[in-house]
């Protein structure tokens, strides 16, 4: 039996996108998006 609690099975996928926040633009690779939100990365790691 697995802990796996997912409806739905994981899809990979390789994504880059722009977070503005203010007058600031951050590239940033997207790790994963759900319904409830995305985790994100930047290159340098960012702290927002």
């Amino acid at each position: 039996m697995t802990d796996e609690r997912r409806n739905y099975q994981r899809v990979s996928f390789d994504a880059t996108a722009k977070l503005i926040k203010d007058d600031q633009i951050f590239a940033c690779q997207i790790v994963d998006l759900s319904i409830h939100g995305v985790l994100f990365k930047t290159a340098w790691g960012a702290s927002l």
